[in-house]
């Protein structure tokens, strides 16, 4: 993937696949009402995802310590990828999920402040609960995009 195809992604973490079609609606809700310039190509369930991927996925955090809770949630669990397009997908994408990892922190008009109510009710009184469990996964960095972006290729997800 090279910057110029214009293609992002939202993983939507596996607490919520049963909420996809809910979270796909506000998403192109928050994208009309903020004139955002991406356009959702595609939605899909995945397959519970291997550990071996989770690891490969987040190894740029791998000496990070939320790392081992990381692969655990999501390792071999289901999950819904959505992939769109836009000529600034890595910016975009950020304004639609939302600047900041905790849903609280985040503000109206960001998905993950939107779809907070999804969070289950005993993570609220734990902040890093609330960043584990953030409704989506986005790429913290145009470098990470690309990269994950391969990732999601060579696993066929």
């Amino acid at each position: 993937m090279f910057v110029s195809e214009m293609r992002g992604f939202l993983l939507v973490k596996p607490d919520y696949v049963g909420s996809t079609w809910a979270l796909i609606s506000l998403a192109k809700s928050i994208i009309r009402v903020r004139n955002l310039p991406l356009l959702l190509l595609e939605s899909r369930a995945t397959p519970p995802i291997p550990q071996s991927f989770v690891e490969k996925f987040y190894e740029p955090h791998q000496n990070a310590p939320h790392f081992p809770r990381v692969v655990e949630y999501w390792s071999d669990k289901p999950t819904a990828l959505l992939i769109l397009e836009g000529p600034r997908v890595f910016t975009d994408t950020l304004l639609l999920s939302g600047s900041k990892t905790d849903p609280l922190e985040c503000s109206p008009g960001e998905l993950r402040y939107d779809a907070r109510h999804f969070i289950p009710v005993h993570c609220n009184s734990n902040p890093n609960e609330r960043k584990l469990r953030n409704i989506v996964h986005r790429s913290d960095s145009e470098e990470n995009l690309i990269r994950e972006m391969s990732l999601l290729r060579q696993y066929g997800l």
